[in-house]
């Protein structure tokens, strides 16, 4: 079921599948709650399963200036608050990692799991605020190029499925409205590391790390898996930086496993 609610004044799209224990799927930067399909398909037939647009991305409205984590940890509690969920298992990717850490830290109390896919607690580099920046400076100029360049620079593994992937995520990406799209990249510049988090989670978490992701270090996921001992890393082996596409199968079987652990 596609849905609405309205956060801070504007319409946030959602879509809700499944009946029992909650999960929800939280995408990364320039994706839409599409991006995790195969997921849903799989996890409703035992879940309650929620995705959604954030900000700015798919039907979502923007927010304002600056999407900040904390801004989106707080929509991620006002729509289970809407749903009338109390816990939930998390599932973050990319960005939607970023977002997931941020509920994390302030809803400690709502998470029954964590699972963090392609991202990190560790803040921004200072290459990588550079290059934010930039894309911040150049996107009214050059939209199209840059969304086209930076979508390309999530996939490194050339196989049957790259190119049906990087359809639909141009295609989401295009959708994304320019001033989410700037709003996003200046949260994410200033989130703050979150490691801590882990360190003291009381919760179990997972880590699933892409073997050839051109974006997350796997020795930051190696580290940030031995934070707490209920951590956990599993590096897919064959997926870049969209492992919930690319790695689909894996990655639902690896979750579902987690999700039957005492």
């Amino acid at each position: 079921m596609d849905s609405y609610f309205i956060f801070r004044g504007s319409k946030i799209h959602y879509r809700v599948k499944g009946k029992g224990n909650a999960i929800v799927l939280v995408h990364g930067f320039l994706g839409s709650k599409d991006l995790w399909k195969d997921q849903e398909s799989d996890f409703s037939k035992g879940y309650k399963t929620i995705s959604l647009d954030l900000p700015g991305h798919g039907k979502s409205e923007s927010l304002g200036y600056v999407h900040s984590m904390e801004i989106l940890g707080d929509l991620l509690f006002a729509l289970i608050k809407h749903l009338k969920i109390r816990k939930i298992t998390l599932v973050g990717h990319s960005m939607g990692g970023y977002v997931a850490l941020a509920f994390a830290e302030k809803y400690t109390d709502h998470i029954k799991r964590l699972i963090l896919v392609n991202t990190t607690a560790a803040s921004d580099s200072k290459e990588r605020l550079k290059s934010r920046k930039q894309l911040i400076q150049l996107l009214p100029k050059k939209r199209k190029e840059l969304l086209n360049q930076l979508v390309k620079s999530f996939f490194v593994i050339d196989n049957f499925k790259r190119r049906y992937i990087m359809k639909s995520y141009r295609r989401w990406a295009a959708a994304c409205d320019s001033k989410g799209i700037v709003a996003s990249v200046r949260g994410m510049m200033e989130r703050k590391e979150r490691e801590i988090i882990l360190k003291f989670a009381p919760y179990p978490y997972l880590i699933i790390a892409g073997e050839k992701d051109p974006i997350i270090e796997l020795k930051q996921n190696q580290s940030e898996s031995k934070l707490n001992p209920t951590g956990e890393l599993v590096n897919l082996q064959e997926s870049g930086h969209i492992s919930p596409m690319e790695q689909s199968w894996r990655l639902n079987r690896i979750i579902l496993q987690f999700l039957k652990q005492k």
